[in-house]
């Protein structure tokens, strides 16, 4: 009798933690898929006067547009040096 009573009073008390770490399952799941639509890239580089290289972080659009922005700037370099008289 004083087995079944410590069972069931254990079983009682454990069964609301059971539901409730069930129930915190599913948020923790949702929150790092949030954080993966758009993850970091670093690249290294050297910075003037730096003897180590740094790490460089932004997501895969930012340096896209960083990519086209070097490259419209080069652009419009290359084009005044074509038209600009000597």
């Amino acid at each position: 009798m004083r087995m079944f009573t410590t069972g069931a009073t254990l079983s009682a008390l454990l069964l609301p933690l059971a539901a409730l770490a069930a129930n915190t399952a599913t948020p923790a799941q949702a929150v790092p898929a949030a954080q993966n639509a758009n993850p970091l890239i670093c690249h290294y580089f050297y910075h003037e006067g730096d003897l180590v290289r740094r790490p460089t972080c932004h997501t895969a659009q930012e340096w896209q547009h960083q990519r086209l922005y070097q490259q419209r700037l080069i652009r419009e370099y290359q084009q005044r040096a074509l038209v600009q008289r000597m």
